[in-house]
C-alpha cells in the first residue's frame, strides 16, 4: 500500500492532514483519475443500487446528508471569500470554460425531478420566512453592488429567455400564481401596502428609463 493509499483510508477534512495530502503527487494524481472517470450515467446507476439493493443503508446513508451539506456549503461560502482575491478576467475565463463543460439538459432535469419530490413533501413546512427574508436581502445587496453601466444589466439573457419561452405554460402559472397570491395580500394588510410602494416605485423608474430612452420630436417650424 503506498502512502496515498493509506491517506485516502484513513482521510479526516482537517487542516492538517489536507495539506499533507496536497502535498502528495500520487494523491493528486489518483484524485484526477477518478475524477476523470466520472460519468453521468455511472452517477445514475450508482444511485439505483445505493436506494434499492439495501435500503436501510441507504436511507441511514441519507440521514448523514446534512453534516455534508453543511460542510460542502462553508467548503463554497469560504472558496467564494477566496475567489475574490483571483483577478475579475481570470474568474471569468474560469467560470466560463466551467460552463462549456456542464450538461445543461441534465441539469434542467435534476431541478424539475427535485421541484416533484420538493412539491409532494412536507419539505416547504420547513423553510421559514426569516430564511426567505434573509436570501431576499442577499440577493437585493448583491443587485445593488453591480456597478452601473451603459449597458443594461442581463439585457440579452432576458430576450435569449423570453424568446425560449412557453408562454402558454407561463401564462397558466401566473393565473395560479395570482389568484393564490390575491388571498394571501388579503390576509396581510402589511405585505399588501409594502407591495404597493415596491409596484409604484418600479413603475416610476421604468418610465423615467423609458423617457431617456425615447427619442425627442423633432419641433416643427
Amino acid at each position: 500500500m503506498t502512502e496515498s493509499d493509506h491517506h485516502l483510508n484513513s482521510f479526516k477534512p482537517l487542516d492538517g492532514e489536507l495539506k499533507k495530502l496536497l502535498q502528495d503527487p500520487d494523491f493528486k494524481d489518483r484524485v484526477l483519475a477518478i475524477i476523470n472517470q466520472l460519468e453521468p450515467e455511472k452517477g445514475r446507476e450508482l444511485a439505483r443500487v445505493l436506494l434499492w439493493s439495501d435500503s436501510v443503508f441507504s436511507f441511514g446513508l441519507a440521514g448523514q446528508i446534512p453534516p455534508g451539506l453543511n460542510f460542502f456549503v462553508a467548503f463554497l461560502d469560504q472558496l467564494g471569500k477566496e475567489l475574490q482575491n483571483v483577478p475579475p478576467e481570470l474568474f471569468k475565463a474560469f467560470t466560463a470554460e466551467m460552463a462549456s463543460h456542464m450538461d445543461r439538459e441534465a441539469i434542467i432535469a435534476l431541478l424539475q425531478e427535485w421541484l416533484i419530490l420538493f412539491r409532494t413533501s412536507n419539505l416547504p413546512e420547513l423553510i421559514k420566512p426569516e430564511y426567505l427574508a434573509a436570501l431576499s436581502n442577499t440577493l437585493v445587496t448583491g443587485y445593488n453592488c453591480l456597478p452601473r453601466t451603459n449597458k443594461a444589466f442581463g439585457g440579452d439573457a432576458i430576450n435569449v429567455y423570453l424568446e425560449n419561452l412557453d408562454h402558454d405554460q407561463f401564462s397558466k402559472a401566473l393565473q395560479i400564481a395570482s389568484g393564490r397570491f390575491s388571498l394571501t395580500l388579503a390576509e396581510n394588510p402589511v405585505l399588501a401596502r409594502s407591495l404597493f410602494k415596491a409596484v409604484v416605485r418600479i413603475t416610476c423608474g421604468t418610465l423615467r428609463g423609458l423617457l431617456r430612452r425615447t427619442p425627442k420630436a423633432e419641433k416643427t417650424v
